[in-house]
């Protein structure tokens, strides 16, 4: 299955490798998976990081977040997007989502950002044959084929 992890999700990961999106992208580093991402996604992750409440939160130096944005390219199919294609989705700042998941043929956009979940991106997901899950479905998902391996 070929999954994206959105923006925040990422950065929450970085937050608690241990919680629920912390293990949720684990399971999705198995074999039959590979994570999608594209550079816009990982400058998006990179400048988060570096918000200043987020650096007082989190107490990591450069090096750190460094590692962790190695570790996501290392891990990950790095897609081209195209910027200057319109995206229907509310928020434009979305678009490197979408765009990144179309050019990247993923299966699965795992999100909390409710604007996957309605129209006008809902549907033009599902045309494209791309599933919209949160971190709790999509590790019930992941666990389960898991187990029945």
């Amino acid at each position: 299955m070929r999954i994206l992890f959105d923006t925040n999700l990422l950065v929450s990961a970085f937050l608690r490798p241990n919680g629920l999106i912390g293990r949720t992208i684990a399971f999705a580093l198995e074999p039959a998976h590979l994570l999608i991402t594209s550079r816009e996604i990982l400058y998006e992750v990179t400048r988060t990081l570096r918000y200043e409440r987020l650096t007082l939160y989190h107490q990591q130096n450069e090096d750190t977040i460094y590692k962790y944005l190695t570790w996501l390219h290392e891990n990950s199919e790095l897609i081209t997007i195209d910027p200057t294609i319109n995206m229907p989705i509310r928020d434009a700042k979305d678009s490197i989502i979408l765009q990144t998941a179309i050019r990247g043929t993923v299966h699965v956009i795992c999100t909390q950002d409710q604007d996957f979940f309605h129209p006008p991106a809902s549907g033009f997901l599902l045309a494209c044959g791309i599933e919209v899950m949160n971190a709790q479905q999509l590790y019930a998902i992941l666990t389960t084929r898991n187990l029945s391996q």
